[in-house]
């Protein structure tokens, strides 16, 4: 079998003018099911953001839909109406959003925006970051699946040499896709001999290179489409192409604007059928009108599915989570015991519970394999169980958690 390389665990801080906040998609949740009593404040905080960038939303008008020379051509005719250069619009965005990302305007500037009357929501250019820790160790030697009761799942390895983690035995076992798409909204995917990666649609928002040198990307496609190859880990949906839609940087951070630049090209690009998955989110309480719009507009697509969160508290206080958006689904973290992680976000938004805490998936550099916990690796479980019914889940017990329970989901039972 493959040992497991070591892959050091990642926490950075940005400090901008003394205050410090943190974004995350899948910080390490602990194993406990003790779900803490603390009851966070009320009050929306703002989350950190990239000084004097803004992500302009205009009002949908159908003339502008799709277009992205009449956008940029609306988003120039504004910014000259009130002589602000056009060489300070950085992203256009034509279908996931109809607007603009704008940097280095005055707060003056950004009422005159706010009040025109063809604008929906002018907001700051926050700062997506991830919080991840990856623990060391080798793949169990257990040779027994799911028990009969239910109590506790676990992984086994096949005769082929496969490892098939609790996860997937949980969700129903995998299903081959070969002829089915997932978009990994994420830090990029590495070119594993486990995946089956679209290079040609593979593309990058923050550098020059989809590649992963993060991990946290890899992982979420391994849970999806890891191969079923004699080797390493299998995935839901194995062998499904996975095109990796970069918008988190090497060293775990990513702005709005990128992430939606992402989201725009997923839904100018993808198809009815495909899946894709967003395992990113605020980690301080945040509304936001560009993101929620950007995902109600992507789900017109095709179907996908992202992170609750890791905060323990409830969806409600965050964009896009807190939205009710058809066609996509909010996943909670579980144990391999049907309960809730500790650390996992709940509410009356989050749809259903997957595995994901303990995840074994592919890893960074060569072979590798790692194992992670958080929400993170509970929505790529959901992805694919989306990708392997075109859209259709199965329930197979619920989780209850905040007073709000939802069905555990599985491909089939």
């Amino acid at each position: 079998m493959k040992t497991i390389q070591k892959i050091i665990h990642i926490k950075m801080i940005l400090i901008i003018f003394g205050i410090t906040f943190f974004l995350n998609s899948c910080s390490k949740e602990e194993v406990s099911e003790e779900v803490s009593t603390e009851i966070p404040s009320t009050d929306i905080s703002a989350a950190q953001a990239v000084p004097n960038s803004y992500i302009i939303t205009f009002k949908e008008d159908e003339k502008l839909k799709k277009n992205k020379q009449k956008v940029t051509q609306k988003a120039s005719g504004i910014l000259s109406k009130y002589k602000i250069s056009s060489d300070k619009m950085k992203f256009v965005y034509e279908t996931a959003i109809q607007g603009f990302n704008v940097d280095d305007i005055s707060s003056k500037e950004v009422e005159l925006l706010k009040n025109d009357p063809d604008i929906l929501a002018v907001e700051p250019n926050y700062i997506e970051k991830l919080d991840v820790t990856v623990e060391q160790g080798v793949m169990p030697s257990v040779t027994t699946g799911k028990s009969s009761n239910k109590a506790t799942t676990t992984g086994y390895y096949e005769d082929t040499g496969d490892y098939v983690d609790w996860g997937v035995v949980r969700v129903g076992g995998y299903t081959y896709s070969t002829d089915k798409t997932a978009w990994i909204l994420d830090s990029g995917v590495y070119a594993h001999p486990d995946l089956n990666i679209d290079y040609d649609r593979s593309t990058t928002f923050v550098d020059n290179n989809w590649g992963d040198r993060n991990g946290h990307g890899t992982h979420v496609a391994g849970t999806i489409g890891a191969m079923h190859n004699g080797d390493g880990v299998v995935g839901v949906a194995p062998g499904a192409k996975i095109v990796a839609v970069k918008v988190l940087s090497d060293n775990n951070g990513g702005t709005q604007a990128q992430i939606i630049a992402g989201i725009n090209y997923v839904a100018n690009n993808a198809k009815y059928g495909d899946v894709w998955n967003y395992s990113i989110g605020f980690k301080t309480r945040t509304i936001n009108v560009a993101y929620e719009t950007a995902f109600q507009n992507l789900a017109k697509v095709t179907f996908g599915a992202m992170a609750a969160g890791n905060q323990n508290d409830n969806v409600k206080y965050y964009s896009p989570q807190r939205k009710w958006i058809k066609n996509c689904w909010v996943v909670g973290n579980m144990t391999n015991t049907d309960a809730a992680a500790s650390g996992s976000s709940y509410g009356d938004n989050v749809h259903a519970w997957a595995p994901g805490t303990g995840i074994w998936s592919c890893g960074i550099g060569g072979n590798e394999f790692a194992l992670k916990s958080g929400t993170s690796m509970a929505s790529p479980h959901m992805a694919a169980i989306l990708l392997i019914n075109d859209g259709k889940i199965y329930s197979d017990g619920t989780v209850t958690k905040g007073g709000y329970t939802a069905s555990i989901a599985v491909a089939k039972k």
